[in-house]
């Protein structure tokens, strides 16, 4: 009881009261949907070092589970109707925010992940999906995302912190030459942004969104804009 409590004042400390009930409210309403549906993640994550032996520069992380209220707000703050995002989620894990994009419609969603049971899992949620009737079109594949080719179709790419600044740099020259080859505006949104710097170094990437904490110490959200040549 004392260490939830501790808890608790932690997350105020760090959010601010009002988030903490917005995000709470909207993860209980979004949950309790998917709960209704059999969607279900695994409490557990594929151990760092078995990631780490699969990924090209060895900088895997954990999955981090981004919450509703953040996921949506981030998708809103885009300005892109729902039902025409094309969704890329780099480090899907178990599907969650391929499982947000699915109940509302966007028009299609894409995940790759190292984590082959991850995958497996966020296959099966969203298969449940498509059999109780959701249509968003959805595929995902058990890759390192360096060597991942982001379909021409895609419009807003989602990250939760995935890896390290080495396949960030890689990750962010792709999206670059993406750009350059379709040569129209698209979006990424960047939850746990630790290695954001390496998107405000290329030009024609343009920040157009960050959320902190309650204190302003650390950066929750960035969300940038990829324009046209």
């Amino acid at each position: 009881m004392i260490n939830k409590y501790r808890r608790i004042v932690k997350e105020v400390r760090h959010y601010g009261l009002f988030e903490i009930i917005k995000t709470k409210a909207t993860e209980f309403y979004y949950k309790k949907k998917l709960k209704k549906i059999g969607i279900s993640y695994s409490s557990e994550n594929c151990p760092v070092d078995v990631l780490n032996h699969l990924s090209l520069n060895k900088d895997a992380m954990l999955n981090q589970a981004t919450a509703f209220y953040a996921i949506k707000r981030g998708f809103d703050f885009t300005g892109i109707n729902y039902s025409k995002i094309c969704l890329l989620d780099i480090g899907c894990g178990y599907g969650k925010v391929l499982n947000f994009g699915m109940l509302k419609d966007f028009k299609r969603v894409v995940g790759v992940d190292l984590d082959n049971n991850a995958i497996e899992i966020a296959v099966a949620n969203s298969i449940k999906m498509k059999m109780k009737g959701f249509k968003t079109p959805f595929s995902y594949q058990n890759i390192d995302a360096c060597q991942f080719t982001i379909p021409e179709d895609i419009n807003v790419i989602f990250m939760a912190n995935p890896f390290g600044k080495a396949t960030m740099v890689e990750v962010m020259d792709k999206i670059i030459k993406f750009q350059q080859f379709y040569n129209r505006e698209f979006f990424v949104i960047y939850s746990v942004p630790v290695h954001q710097e390496v998107l405000d170094c290329h030009e024609g990437c343009y920040k157009i969104f960050e959320s902190f904490n309650a204190n302003k110490t650390c950066s929750e959200m960035a969300i940038f804009k990829i324009r046209k040549n």
